[in-house]
């Protein structure tokens, strides 16, 4: 099984929609396999950074459409905020 198998497979155990689990796969899909690894072990161990990445994801898509700068620097903000937390 391939890394990205290995991640679809933790993501139809989520609590994810299936359009939600798509969209994250979609992200994910031009990962090679050594890239794919932390994100498999991240979400293996800690599946609420599911959901917070699938957020992110959909919010970043939703400042783009509407070309909000403010908006991708709040999410971008938030985002270094959780990494610190993370590295903790």
């Amino acid at each position: 099984m391939n890394s990205l198998e290995k991640l679809k497979q933790i993501l139809e155990g989520s609590k994810l929609s299936s359009r939600d689990q798509k969209a994250l796969v979609d992200l994910f899909s031009s990962a090679k396999d050594e890239e794919l690894e932390p994100v498999i072990k991240l979400f293996s161990e800690n599946p609420e950074w599911i959901e917070k990445i699938s957020h992110n994801h959909k919010i970043k898509q939703e400042a783009l459409k509407k070309s909000d700068a403010n908006l991708w620097q709040k999410i971008i903000q938030e985002e270094e905020s959780q990494l610190r937390e993370l590295e903790k």
